[in-house]
């Protein structure tokens, strides 16, 4: 979108176009990302039929061009909101699942060691720091997407009739990890990632949701 907008800053952009000149094939995230723009006043959308627009860019969409890392920085919080709502949802979501067996032993008898290990290595290396970093509510919120995928497997009979298939779930939870890894270190995640990233939401979530 930059790149075409250099050239004409007032021009509106096909849908198709745009999906073309930015390599993402998928409509639906597209939408959602051109909605999040849209949002912040970045451009101007005009939706007509489905997952087909039109878009151009705003005066402040102009602005953000003359800045990349501004205009990086706008498309990478959509990417956050998405990890940041998946991974706490699912932590929840695993940690009520484990309750409904164990009850108050739900830590101790729904973890591996492991899994305890992790979450003190992290729990130290906040605490470390001398002051509340985060906002914490459990161990849970100490475990990254690995380990989430850990629980699972562990716990398969509480999850199979959720999940269906257990590579299925630990696969995408793998694929997670590492994009957040490269969210948490602030790299610009490919037109790749960002699908990958959003068709795993999509899945997950709607899984979860049923």
């Amino acid at each position: 979108m930059a790149e075409k907008y250099k050239v004409n800053t007032g021009e509106w952009m096909h849908s198709e176009a745009l999906g073309e000149e930015s390599h993402i094939e998928d409509p639906f995230y597209l939408l959602i990302l051109v909605t999040y723009l849209n949002d912040k006043n970045l451009i101007i959308l005009k939706k007509y039929n489905g997952t087909l627009f039109y878009s151009r860019l705003s005066p402040e969409g102009f602005e953000s061009l003359k800045d990349p890392i501004n205009d990086n920085s706008n498309i990478m919080t959509n990417a956050y909101q998405l990890l940041f709502s998946l991974e706490n949802y699912m932590r929840e979501f695993i940690k009520n699942k484990i309750i409904s067996k164990h009850k108050n032993e739900w830590w101790e008898m729904g973890t591996t060691m492991k899994i305890k290990d992790n979450a003190n290595k992290n729990k130290i290396n906040k605490s470390n720091a001398g002051w509340l970093i985060s906002d914490v509510k459990s161990n849970m919120d100490y475990l990254h997407f690995e380990d989430l995928g850990s629980i699972i497997r562990n716990n398969w009979e509480l999850f199979d009739t959720t999940f269906n298939d257990q590579e299925w779930v630990t696969s995408r939870l793998a694929l997670l990890e590492d994009i957040r890894n490269a969210i948490a270190h602030t790299r610009m995640l490919t037109s790749d990632g960002m699908n990958r990233l959003n068709q795993n939401y999509s899945d997950l979530m709607s899984t979860m949701r049923k």
